[in-house]
C-alpha cells in the first residue's frame, strides 16, 4: 500500500536493492504469495547480552531471551501507553534502554520517533521538537531532564510540549525539586 509519490521507498528499492514488507507480512513485489510465515523463536534463546558498566567493579555481560525481552517490552508498553496513538520519542541511542524504546512502541501499536542526532543533547532544541512532533512518551535522565525543564519553564504556556504525557527518568536519582518543576510545567 505505498502511497503514490513516496520517493524513500523507491530509493530504498532501486539504490540499495531493498525489499519493503506490508504490515501484514506481505510482498508488495508478490502480493499473490501471501503472508510471510510467522518465525518460530524459542524463548529461552538469548536475543542479546546487555554490558554492565561496571557498577560494582566488574563490567560484565548479562544474556537476556528472547522471551524476558518480549515479556518486558510487552509490560512496558502496556503500562506506560505507547500503544496506539502514542508517539514515543527514541531519545536514547543505544544501550537497554533504547530496546526498550523501540520494542515497547513497536509491539504496542504505538509510533516511534527517532530524535535526531543535532537535537538529542540539546535541551533548547529538544523542547521545540516535542511539541512540534506532538511526542506523548520520552525517556530520559533526571540530569537531562532538569535541564530540559528549564528551557520550558522559560517558555510561553502555548508552546510548551503538551502532548508529553509520560516522562519516564531513570538511571540517576530522582530529586523531589526535579518532580515537583516537571509537575508544574507539565501537568
Amino acid at each position: 500500500g505505498e502511497p503514490a509519490g513516496d520517493g524513500l521507498t523507491g530509493w530504498f528499492r532501486t539504490e540499495l536493492g531493498g525489499r519493503v514488507l506490508e504490515l501484514d507480512g506481505g510482498i508488495p513485489a508478490d502480493p499473490a504469495a501471501g503472508p510471510a510465515p510467522a518465525a518460530e523463536v524459542d524463548p529461552r534463546v538469548r536475543a542479546y547480552v546487555a554490558h554492565t558498566s561496571g557498577s560494582t567493579g566488574r563490567p560484565k555481560g548479562i544474556a537476556q531471551t528472547h522471551g524476558a525481552l518480549a515479556q518486558f517490552a510487552g509490560w512496558m508498553g502496556a503500562e506506560f501507553g505507547m500503544g496506539r496513538g502514542a508517539r514515543v520519542a527514541q531519545w536514547v541511542p543505544e544501550h537497554d534502554p533504547a530496546l526498550c524504546e523501540v520494542f515497547a512502541t513497536l509491539v504496542c501499536g504505538g509510533t516511534l520517533c527517532p530524535v535526531p542526532d543535532r537535537i538529542r543533547r540539546n535541551p533548547d532544541k529538544l523542547a521545540g521538537w516535542l511539541a512540534e512532533q506532538r511526542i506523548s512518551v520520552l525517556q530520559t535522565v533526571p540530569s537531562f531532564a532538569r535541564e530540559l525543564l528549564k528551557v520550558i519553564d522559560a517558555q510561553h504556556p502555548a508552546d510548551r510540549p503538551r502532548r508529553l504525557e509520560r516522562l519516564l527518568l531513570m538511571g540517576e536519582a530522582l530529586p523531589g525539586d526535579l518532580v515537583n518543576g516537571l509537575r508544574a510545567a507539565l501537568p
